[in-house]
């Protein structure tokens, strides 16, 4: 069985958010440095945000 994740979704979320906004400025490594996490572990948290569908990154209210 795996391990559960120390780092919540929200925390994931705000990492990607903030990798996004330095807008190529930054490197992984830097980013990661400033939230204490493995630079490979940013890159494949962004790297799943990326695959994943707009409809599952951002839920759409669907009531007419």
């Amino acid at each position: 069985m795996a391990r559960p994740s120390k780092y919540s979704a929200e925390f994931r979320s705000d990492a990607v958010t903030l990798w996004r906004a330095s807008d190529g400025r930054r490197t992984f490594r830097d980013v990661a440095a400033d939230l204490n996490v493995n630079p490979e572990t940013l890159r494949t948290w962004v790297r799943d945000a990326d695959d994943r569908p707009a409809s599952a990154a951002a839920p759409q209210d669907t009531e007419a």
